[in-house]
């Protein structure tokens, strides 16, 4: 009897260790910038990273550049179609493209040149910009449909050609080359030819589309503008809402980070997270500049950048274990999550690892000496059930414990 409490002691220290470090990972450090720091205007609607590391914030006061040190903001003074930015790619040339409300203006670092309805694009007002794997530009605007623009001809599709709404403002192409467009009516395959819309008759949460990503098990996620989100695996639709733990479901932004957690920007609840199991809700009160979150990237060292309308909000992800990831990591494995099939890799350190289910029940166990070479191992877990594991690994330095998700 004894030895059976110990044993639950045991795991309740292992579970309150593991979930302690991820609460610890989560929450890091929050920073604010605004217009006091450099930034053009408070309202903030779209965030990118450019090939040199610089972001780049689209604003209702024009668009700013941060090198991490200094801020450079250009707006229609300097070649600017508009100072209202909602939308910014980076081309294969290392362009930027910014979607304004006065058409779509085109910096190569040095000069500047506009295109509007004048030149082919199909409505000035550009809510989303993308290039394809063929470098053909397309811009969702604001009533006209969506342009496509090859660099010398455009092409304008609508509601005439099979697009669900001429309202576009999410457009992204899959694993497949086939693109997606959000809409004001349900959202549209388009794959070159045939164009297939999805409304809320097929299962999609709500017929107005604000955001679409794929994630990196080829589902694709839709914000919606009151259903909540939905989620399409190619066959079924799943639609997750307040009932489920999102913060609320006014859906602006989606991005999914290097862990596969996947967050949702809302319109005005703040910022939700959900690892495939757990959701976590971000508000001012956890340090999110503001509720409205427009925009979300991950940029090169991990780091979340929120878009709102108190300026953006930087959640540095640096404490706790994954500080210790960061500068000694000495395992990693992938994918996560998997379905019980995936690869360990771990550095030249004396090592133990040990994964266990929820229950405390050792499903994996091995040591691993010293060697001078790091060793990869391709672990078996298949016959376990789905759900959620803890992986112990312990060397003479360190302890800690991460999660993995079989599915």
């Amino acid at each position: 009897m004894e030895t059976k409490k110990t044993i639950y002691i045991v795991l309740l220290m292992t579970i309150s260790f593991a979930l302690n470090s991820f609460n610890a990972y989560a929450q890091g450090t929050w920073t604010t910038y605004t217009t006091a720091d450099g930034l053009a205007d408070n309202h903030v609607r779209a965030i990118i990273e450019d090939h040199n590391n610089n972001l780049w914030f689209g604003t209702t006061g024009g668009v700013s550049k941060f090198d991490g040190t200094n801020w450079t903001t250009y707006t229609t003074t300097d070649g600017l179609a508009n100072n209202g930015v909602d939308a910014i790619i980076e081309d294969h040339n290392d362009n930027l493209w910014f979607g304004t409300g006065g058409g779509v203006s085109k910096f190569d670092g040095t000069n500047w040149t506009t295109y509007t309805t004048a030149d082919g694009l199909a409505n000035n007002f550009v809510w989303t910009i993308i290039e394809d794997h063929n470098n053909n530009l397309w811009f969702g605007t604001d009533g006209g449909g969506v342009s496509k623009f090859d660099g010398m001809n455009w092409t304008t599709y609508t509601t005439a050609d099979g697009l669900a709404n001429n309202g576009v403002y999410a457009i992204i192409e899959d694993h497949n080359n086939n693109l997606w467009f959000g809409t004001g009516g349900g959202v549209s395959k388009f794959d070159g030819v045939n164009w297939t819309t999805y409304t809320t008759a097929d299962g999609l949460a709500n017929n107005f589309v604000w955001t679409i990503i794929e994630d990196h098990n080829n589902n694709l996620w839709f914000g919606t503008f009151g259903g909540g989100v939905s989620k399409y695996d190619g066959t079924n639709w799943t639609t997750y809402t307040t009932a489920n733990g999102l913060a609320i479901n006014y859906v602006d932004a989606i991005t999914e980070d290097h862990n596969h957690n996947l967050w949702f920007g809302t319109a005005g609840g703040g910022v939700s997270k959900f690892d495939g199991m757990n959701w976590t809700t971000y508000t001012t009160a956890n340090g999110l500049g503001d509720n409205e979150v427009d925009a979300i990237i991950e940029n090169h060292n991990y780091n979340l950048w929120f878009a709102d309308s108190s300026g953006v909000s930087k959640l540095t992800l640096n404490t706790g274990i994954a500080e210790q990831e960061n500068t000694q990591s000495i395992i990693i494995f992938y994918p996560n999550p998997n379905n019980g099939l995936f690869t360990l890799e771990r550095k030249k350190d004396d090592l133990n690892i040990t994964i266990l289910n929820v229950n405390g029940q050792v499903v994996y166990s091995k040591q691993f000496e010293k060697r001078t070479q790091h060793t990869v191992e391709h672990i078996d877990l298949s016959n376990q059930p789905k759900g959620l594991y803890f992986v112990k690994t312990q060397s003479l330095k360190t302890t800690k414990v991460e999660k993995l998700i079989i599915q």
